[in-house]
């Protein structure tokens, strides 16, 4: 079976990061160099746009390490009350009561959502790790 796409990201000469979180969301970005470079297709398929091919691939995929996702695969939140600004925390620094909230949440509402085993993962990485992320933020 072909890997997942989990992350779809380029990283441009002057080390910015673009990602695509989604199928549809095309993002772009002028580099310093004055170079033109996008990214598209989320999950679902790798799409690139540039000028020049100097950028670096950052894609991964369901085949790479899982101390490596980790670091890579971001939730979207929008804080308890939703209200707050959307911003995207990286799976390692999610807090336990939220990991926890979200692993519920997707089993409920959409148990064949491609990153709910790596929630499960993360969860059991922390028990075997001796992790624990108390809730500092309203918002997180």
């Amino acid at each position: 079976m072909e890997p997942q796409i989990l992350v779809n990201r380029i990283i441009t000469p002057d080390g910015t990061e673009l990602i695509s979180r989604h199928r549809h969301d095309y993002v772009t970005y002028t580099d310093k160099n004055g170079q033109h470079y996008s990214v598209d297709g989320g999950d679902v398929y790798l799409r690139r746009g540039f000028d020049v091919e100097d950028y670096t691939e950052a894609s991964l995929t369901s085949a790479d390490p899982f101390e490596l996702l980790r670091q890579h695969i971001y939730r979207g939140g929008r804080g308890k009350d939703g209200k707050q600004p959307l911003t995207y925390v990286a799976l390692k620094d999610m807090n336990n009561p939220w990991l926890v909230a979200c692993i519920e949440y997707e089993e409920e509402h959409r148990p064949s959502n491609i990153y709910l085993p790596y929630y499960k993962m993360e969860l059991e990485y922390r028990g075997e790790h001796n992790i624990y992320i108390e809730e500092q933020d309203e918002r997180l």
